[in-house]
């Protein structure tokens, strides 16, 4: 298993009001629900740089032939 870090984040309190009720309502810690919901975006994110670079590489190709 990987070491966790901890990391404090300050939140507006509409948003804090949300995490929370969005933990208890998913059953999870608020810590949980914030670490899956960056875990998703950075994936997300990566994704979408994957498929920018193969966009790339496409209209590379295509004016190279």
């Amino acid at each position: 298993m990987s070491k966790l870090v901890r990391k404090n984040v300050r939140m507006s309190p509409e948003l804090a009001e949300w995490v929370e009720k969005e933990a208890e309502k998913r059953g999870v810690s608020q810590s949980g629900l914030i670490t899956n919901i960056v875990h998703e975006y950075a994936r997300q994110d990566k994704a979408m740089i994957t498929m920018d670079e193969l966009k790339g590489m496409m209209k590379n190709k295509e004016t190279t032939e």
